[in-house]
């Protein structure tokens, strides 16, 4: 439960931050990145658990790795679909 917690914390931030970034704040397009950002930061927390990666000791390294998924999903979101 904690894992998934931290996973949909950084994938808020993450979208907010990509909101921000690409200047969506103002127009109300940050529901978009907030939900993909959430769903990025979930899928990359269960290929961090599931995965033999050497990262495993650091929290600060799983952070990253959550932020990554998220930016990923952003990006094909992004790419790809248009809201």
């Amino acid at each position: 439960m904690e894992a998934a917690a931290i996973a949909i914390i950084v994938g808020l931030l993450t979208g907010w931050a990509v909101a921000f970034v690409a200047g969506t704040v103002a127009t109300g397009g940050t529901i978009p990145d907030f939900i993909t950002g959430i769903l990025g930061a979930l899928l990359a927390e269960v290929v961090y658990e599931n995965a033999n990666l050497p990262i495993r000791s650091s929290a600060f390294a799983q952070v990253v790795f959550l932020a990554c998924g998220a930016l990923v999903l952003i990006g094909l979101r992004r790419r790809y679909v248009r809201l």
